[in-house]
């Protein structure tokens, strides 16, 4: 599977995923972050790496192909799925409570 090999200060991170996968470096109020993490096609979303970045970090980015094996374990794993349907419930009862004029 391709993937990204992240290096950061000599730490090695590795992740692939069907789907899609970010490296993203956002700053705000001189902090910087390092989030490198990626989202499958069911909406499972993932981080393998999150970093606050410190002037002179070295970084390093390299996409290759990457067995299963080397793909670090997750840091965090959401099921954004759940989150969306659950959200739907809400939405479709309100609205039948509303057509009740229950609210």
């Amino acid at each position: 599977m391709n993937g990204f090999i992240l290096k950061l200060n000599g730490e090695v991170f590795a992740g692939a995923m069907d789907g899609c996968s970010t490296i993203t470096i956002t700053g705000k109020n001189n902090t910087f972050r390092l989030e490198f993490g990626g989202m499958d096609k069911l909406a499972h979303s993932c981080v393998w790496c999150t970093k606050t970045l410190e002037a002179g970090d070295r970084l390093s980015i390299k996409y290759t192909d990457i067995d299963e094996s080397e793909i670090s374990a997750f840091a965090e794993f959401i099921d954004v799925v759940d989150e969306f349907k659950l959200l739907e419930s809400y939405h479709r009862m309100k609205q039948e409570l509303m057509d009740e004029g229950l609210i």
